[in-house]
């Protein structure tokens, strides 16, 4: 790494560490797994000539050493052809976890051996999953520990449910409502649309329950063997004229999962509505939202996020004004005006009070291609409070940090020379009380650069 590399300006102490990793190929996905041990995560890139007349796919693993990413692949598995998406599991109840490549007709599980991924079992099993995928992708969802004995459950889409499966045994056949379509566009298009899983905690039973949401539909399956049954219906406004977007996350730390419903209708008088539902109990919700918000004339991202370190998700609304001044001053000054606003959980409260806690004000550089730019939140600095990576420049990304007095720094604390360009992920790669930022840039001629920061 030399100073040319990237420029920094830096408010707050050490400065991070800036690595460049070169892929074979476009890379578009990645995760991180420690699979040598080391308390270093290490990079597993997802790369493909995905338009070729003959795709090639691979995956590049990029092993730290020293607390150090190499500029070049360690090793590069050269996935087979017929692979869909890719996740890990704990196979053998001892770490590192495995690699498994999945497909329609099963998985071949790799584990890392010598220095390398090695191919060890292939398990047969017929599923939903997608076949010879021109860009294969990971899924981490397929896999959890539901009851406890430290070896993985894989988490299967079958034309009938969720298979419940240890590698090579069936346990359990759950049904799942998988919403299809056919469409007929320069031929037959064949659409699964899977239910978002997640785990959840059931005091007294000896495994986890599986809460699949699809659409306005949550399906619980509990039970020694998934067999028992319960289901929440979210109550939502006109799916005719509401657009909608459900997520599932646990809020308050307590195993159960909670809904965040966000609904808009209107382009130009657009109107977002964003609810919040929180459990009462095991398979328990109310009908009425325990947080309801709404805004005219905005484009609202809603997330959940933990904003100030105490383990709870806090309610992030990221705003984006639909008016005259904002159009002209993105048509003639290329840029934008974000509002975030935070409303931090508070149990006393019984969740988010009406005010939000914090509201912070940003303006930043639009880049030519707007969808493509790159941004991330996440506690980068290690003070517990989250920090924001945008992408400012088709080279540049800064980083405003946050704080207990002023959320979001005003001007930005750290200003790498990074294409701002891709997608951005905040994460926790060495261990070290900041997280991390990974870089890719699918679509842009850095296709081939990985961009790890850590701080």
């Amino acid at each position: 790494m030399t100073a040319t590399l990237f420029t920094l300006i830096c408010v707050l102490g050490a400065s991070p560490q800036m690595f460049s990793l070169q892929t074979p190929l476009p890379a578009h996905d990645f995760v991180a797994e420690d699979v040598n041990q080391d308390g270093v995560a290490d990079l597993f890139v997802l790369c493909a000539e995905a338009e070729a007349a003959e795709p090639t796919r691979a995956l590049a693993a990029f092993i730290s050493q020293d607390g150090r990413y190499p500029a070049e692949p360690t090793f590069v598995i050269d996935l087979p052809a017929e692979t869909g998406v890719l996740f890990w599991a704990e196979m053998d109840g001892a770490p590192p976890r495995e690699l498994i490549a999945a497909d329609s007709d099963g998985a071949t599980v790799y584990a890392y051996r010598d220095g390398r991924m090695k191919a060890v079992e292939r398990v047969a099993f017929s599923s939903i999953l997608p076949r010879a995928m021109r860009r294969p992708v990971f899924l981490k969802e397929l896999a959890a520990d539901l009851d406890g004995d430290g070896r993985d459950e894989w988490l299967i889409p079958t034309t009938k449910g969720v298979e419940i499966r240890k590698g090579a045994e069936a346990l359990a056949l759950v049904e799942a409502d998988f919403r299809s379509a056919v469409e007929r566009n320069d031929g037959v298009r064949i659409v699964h649309r899977l239910p978002q899983m997640k785990p959840m905690t059931v005091p007294g039973s000896p495994v986890k329950a599986l809460a699949m949401l699809s659409g306005d539909q949550v399906e619980f399956a509990h039970g020694e063997t998934w067999g028992e049954r319960a289901r929440f219906t979210i109550p939502m406004r006109d799916r005719d004229t509401w657009r909608t977007r459900v997520g599932m996350e646990d809020i308050n730390g307590n195993g159960l999962p909670d809904f965040l419903l966000t609904q808009s209708q209107g382009t130009v008088n657009i109107e977002m509505a964003t609810e919040v539902f929180l459990a009462e109990g095991p398979f328990q919700y109310s009908q009425t939202p325990s947080a309801a918000f709404t805004a005219k004339n905005m484009l609202t991202s809603p997330a959940m996020i933990d904003v100030n370190g105490d383990g709870k998700l806090d309610l992030v609304n990221i705003r984006t004004p639909f008016s005259v001044r904002t159009i002209v001053n993105f048509l003639l000054r290329r840029r934008l005006s974000l509002s975030i606003d935070v409303h931090l959980y508070n149990e006393e409260a019984g969740g988010f009070t009406e005010r939000p806690q914090y509201e912070t004000r940003l303006t930043i550089e639009a880049l030519e291609d707007y969808e493509q730019l790159a941004y991330a939140m996440g506690d980068m600095t290690g003070n517990g409070w989250i920090d924001a990576a945008f992408g400012a420049s088709e080279s540049q990304v800064v980083v405003h940090t946050g704080s207990e007095d002023t959320l979001l720094s005003r001007n930005p604390s750290y200003v790498f020379d990074v294409p701002g360009q891709g997608r951005a992920q905040v994460i926790d790669l060495d261990g070290s009380p900041g997280k991390d930022l990974v870089l890719l840039h699918p679509g842009t001629r850095h296709s081939r650069r990985v961009h790890v920061i850590l701080f």
